[in-house]
């Protein structure tokens, strides 16, 4: 038998030994039924973010997120809260104009930066839908109304 067949054969075993480990093993994860509805998954969520030691700002965010209605495609975020910097530990009322606003472009021509909002050219300043256009950056745009910010990341589509 030469020293390449042994080797395969080593790691044949390791493989199986390995198979049989994952198999009886029991998993950390606590899997989610099929059957779970929304708002069932906001404490599961909660739990899993608290045993993780996760910073209790970005558990705010996460579960005021999983509050939101959900939409058929899970992995595009069109819905947007507030910073939670601004309105720590407050409900977030979302102005429901903002969820008519798609972000699905950027340029930037000799420094002016430009947003493709609804299929239209926006610069800084400019308002849509009585929100004011802050910051414009490649990933996401921050707009500002009444005091309030709000910022809507970037529609990528294939």
């Amino acid at each position: 038998m030469t020293n390449r067949e042994k080797i395969m054969i080593a790691m044949a075993g390791a493989a199986l030994l390995y198979g049989i480990y994952a198999t009886i093993s029991t998993p950390k994860i606590k899997d989610v039924p099929a059957s779970i509805t929304a708002p069932e998954t906001i404490p599961m969520a909660e739990e899993a973010l608290i045993e993780n030691n996760t910073e209790k700002k970005a558990i705010t965010r996460v579960l005021a997120n999983a509050k939101l209605s959900w939409k058929d495609k899970v992995f595009l975020s069109t819905e947007f809260i507030p910073e939670a910097k601004a309105h720590q530990g407050k409900q977030f009322n979302l102005p429901s104009e903002i969820n008519k606003i798609s972000y699905s472009g950027y340029l930037d021509m000799d420094g002016k930066r430009i947003a493709i909002l609804n299929n239209s050219e926006y610069r800084t300043n400019d308002t849509i839908d009585g929100f004011t256009i802050t910051e414009i950056s490649p990933d996401k745009i921050h707009l500002s109304r009444n005091g309030h910010q709000y910022n809507i990341a970037i529609q990528e589509t294939k």
